[in-house]
Formats: structure tokens, C-alpha cells, sequence
């Protein structure tokens, strides 16, 4: 279901505005990244790739607020015998934007809320065990955004948290 969502979210942003909208305008814009991604679970850190579907509301050329979802790409444990494993972390974020507008050039800061869920299976002599770990923090980014038109802009954005870094 998550992945229809932002499979449909996808779709939308990039027939209507394409990446992103601009951060002059005031107003609602979407956006959609491919993302890299580093991800922890069980003392196991893995780069992998993911997306992010993004849904703001612009209140003047300096300020903005957004609602992120982001699917940050799964983790794999070594195999070993009766061991080994994976886990796949989704994420929310509320965020507060702000931006420095020069010409055809945006850049960013952001700050917010992160909300993670990682959802694994991983082996034991036992036999299998399910992990489902869910985490609340705070978060810092920021980036350039270059206006292509009025309505589309294209964005290079880095983010970090105690226990995720991503780009987009």
C-alpha cells in the first residue's frame, strides 16, 4: 500500500510540476525525490537507494513548511548459518524551510521532526524473529534548488539525523 502511494505521488509531481515547485511562489507545491540513503539496524550501516514524496505549503519566498514521506532502502545482515536478515525503514518528517532566494538559485535550510519505522526479519538458532522499531528525533538539512521555470525546480538536498543521512 505505502508503495502505491508514493508510486501515485510520483506520478502526480512529475505531470504537474516535476520535482519540485518553486519556493518563490506562494502556496501548495509537491515534489518527489530518488534518494541515498544511510541506514543502522543491528550495528549493520547500509547505503542503499529510496524515495521521498513531498507535500509543502510556501508561505512567502522565505518560509515554508513540509510533510515528507521517505522510504529509506533496506538493510541486510551477513548470512551466516541460521542468521542473516533484512529490514526496510520507512520515515515521516514535518519540517520548517527556509529559504534565501538569489535569482534563479534557492538555497535551503531545513529543520524538523523525523519519524522512523524499521520493520525487519532477521535468523536465530531459534528459528526467525521479527523487529519492529520505531524512532522519534529531530533533524537538520539543507540544499540548493536551481528554478528551471515558474513552476518546477530542481533540488540537491542533504539531511541528517542522529541515526539516518540522506540526499536527494
Amino acid at each position: 500500500m505505502k508503495k502505491t502511494v508514493v508510486v501515485s505521488l510520483l506520478v502526480m509531481s512529475f505531470s504537474a510540476l516535476g520535482f519540485s515547485a518553486s519556493a518563490h511562489a506562494q502556496g501548495f507545491y509537491i515534489g518527489a525525490s530518488y534518494l541515498g540513503a544511510e541506514t543502522e539496524w543491528m550495528g549493520e550501516r547500509e547505503y542503499d537507494a529510496g524515495l521521498e514524496a513531498r507535500l509543502g505549503y510556501s508561505f512567502n519566498s522565505l518560509l515554508a513548511i513540509e510533510a515528507t514521506y521517505l522510504d529509506l532502502g533496506t538493510v541486510t545482515l551477513p548470512d551466516f548459518v541460521d542468521a542473516g536478515g533484512s529490514a526496510d525503514t520507512d520515515a515521516y518528517s514535518l519540517a520548517a524551510v527556509a529559504t534565501i532566494p538569489l535569482g534563479n538559485l534557492n538555497f535551503f535550510g531545513k529543520a524538523g521532526y523525523l519519524r522512523t519505522e524499521t520493520d525487519g526479519v532477521f535468523g536465530t538458532i531459534a528459528g526467525p524473529r521479527q523487529s519492529n522499531i520505531k524512532q522519534d528525533e529531530m533533524f537538520i538539512g539543507g540544499g540548493i534548488g536551481f528554478e528551471i521555470f515558474d513552476t518546477f525546480e530542481l533540488r540537491l538536498e542533504l539531511n541528517k539525523s542522529d541515526d539516518f543521512d540522506w540526499a536527494g
